[in-house]
């Protein structure tokens, strides 16, 4: 943000639960500040920031895009679909047992 001329690129970093809750509240400061996208740390989120934009008069992708992180099943079923960041779940819970295990075990835990 900083190489595009955006001065205190942190006060465009709204912190909230990951909720649909918190992707709704995130919205109002967001939006004050002009913001034309937003990327929301978690589908939920990013779907409580789309009834958010909505509430504000606003429409998505029309006025705001909003971008989730997960890849949840449920953006499959939403309108319009929500783009989201898929991530290798099973993988990654694969790779947290191998270390578990091998913790327990005094062994080394590779990087």
């Amino acid at each position: 943000m900083a190489k595009r001329g955006i001065e205190d690129p942190e006060r465009w970093v709204v912190r909230q639960s990951y909720t649909v809750e918190g992707g709704q509240a995130a919205v109002a400061p967001l939006l004050a500040l002009g913001a034309t996208a937003i990327v929301a740390a978690s589908d939920y989120m990013a779907l409580g920031a789309i009834r958010g934009v909505r509430r504000q008069g606003r429409s998505v992708p029309g006025d705001v895009s909003v971008v989730g992180y997960d890849g949840s099943a449920i953006t499959e079923f939403t309108d319009p679909p929500l783009t989201t960041v898929r991530q290798p779940a099973d993988r990654l819970a694969l790779e947290v047992g191998r270390s578990v295990l091998a913790l327990v075990s005094n062994r080394d835990v590779p990087t």
